[in-house]
């Protein structure tokens, strides 16, 4: 077993996408890590700071819910089209009353900005679901905060093994589609959003392998 990883070059543009679901197609492999589109956590985390000091957060956030609409546009069709514009139209909603909230505070901790910077990935995963599904593959995005644990040190969580270990080897025992796993995020045994820091989507996918022994 291989875990294959995409980086935010080889989700960050129509063609690279293309590109990773011809990868996925012809590989035998069933899970992938992927990060989210290149450029996309840079600006999360530039519109979570401008919410937090009363700035322009709303253009921000403008461009990347436009980036990844322009990609649906682009890649995907029909039922496929529609399903992934509503499931990233509900998670831009939920970006929006996050920042929105940051701006009425005035306040950005170390968590929140944890919590506004996974959307990266979790949007990402989402599109890129939707584009192996409509390649003919049964692809499934799996949301790995479920899967591995942290300590609270957010912005550079730690695994656990002990937590994480059975958690990733009893999940995909049983599963049989293509796991379209989100690289970078993580959450505590209470279910908190963390990050394992800039870079981190290389780390989920050596924690799965390890825990795998892939």
């Amino acid at each position: 077993m291989k875990i294959l990883k995409f980086g935010g070059t080889s989700t960050g543009s129509i063609e690279a996408l293309k590109s990773l679901a011809s990868i996925v197609q012809k590989s035998c492999e069933k899970i992938l890590v992927v990060s989210a589109l290149s450029g996309i956590t840079d600006v999360l985390i530039a519109s979570a700071k401008l919410a937090s000091e009363g700035g322009d957060w709303q253009s921000k956030f403008v461009s990347i819910r436009e980036r990844h609409y322009s990609m649906i546009s682009a890649l995907l069709k029909s039922q496929y089209r529609e399903s992934a514009t509503g499931e990233i139209k509900a998670l831009l909603d939920e970006l929006s009353s996050l920042l929105l909230g940051i701006s009425l505070v005035q306040d950005l901790s170390p968590r929140t900005l944890d919590l506004v910077a996974s959307y990266g990935e979790r949007l990402s995963a989402a599109l890129i679901a939707r584009i192996l599904s409509q390649a003919g593959l049964n692809a499934e995005v799996v949301d790995a905060r479920k899967l591995i644990v942290t300590d609270d040190k957010f912005g550079a969580a730690h695994w656990l093994e002990s937590e994480t270990i059975p958690r990733v080897k009893s999940f995909f025992a049983d599963f049989t589609h293509i796991a379209v796993v989100t690289g970078f995020i993580t959450s505590t045994i209470e279910g908190v959003t963390t990050t394992l820091g800039r870079g981190g989507s290389d780390l989920t996918a050596s924690i799965l392998a390890a825990c795998l022994g892939a």
